[in-house]
């Protein structure tokens, strides 16, 4: 009996102070695989509430960081889905033919949220696809949005 207590008296030394980190450890795969979850639905969202919507730029856990938004100049190029043709001669601003909510992305305090390049979702579920980047204090996770539905992949 006295080697049994001695058995389980030096696990539970030795187990005993980890169970924080590994409890930590959980709940940071549980919030990263909410944040993945949460991406994978945005086309689906789009095609539910009928609204085109576009991802870009830095969000934390309070929204969208603020930035001057994206306009296209007078004479620039346009992806050709995006543009809207030009009549008569006279130079004017091209704007795509989107109305960009502001997204919710729910993210855990101190995590950011880098999408480069724009990713355009229709409200046909179509997903134009992209990269992403989640900065999580020092580490850096790179994800690929692939075509047609942005389903999310974690880069090596």
């Amino acid at each position: 009996m006295l080697v049994v207590l001695f058995i389980v008296g030096l696990t539970s030394v030795v187990v005993l102070p980890r169970l924080p980190q590994v409890a930590d450890s959980f709940d940071f795969a549980l919030k990263r695989q909410s944040f993945e979850q949460h991406i994978n639905g945005l086309s689906y969202l789009a095609f539910s509430d009928g609204k085109d919507f576009v991802l870009a730029g830095r969000y934390d856990s309070e929204g969208r960081i603020s930035g001057p938004r994206d306009r296209v100049a007078a004479g620039e190029r346009v992806r050709a889905d995006l543009r809207t043709q030009q009549v008569g001669k006279a130079i004017r601003e091209i704007e795509p033919p989107l109305v960009v909510a502001d997204l919710d992305v729910p993210l855990p305090d101190g995590w950011i949220l880098h999408v480069p390049q724009p990713v355009y979702y229709r409200s046909s579920g179509y997903c134009s696809g992209g990269r992403a980047e989640l900065i999580v204090g020092r580490l850096k996770y790179e994800y690929e949005l692939g075509a047609p539905t942005c389903k999310i992949a974690l880069l090596d």
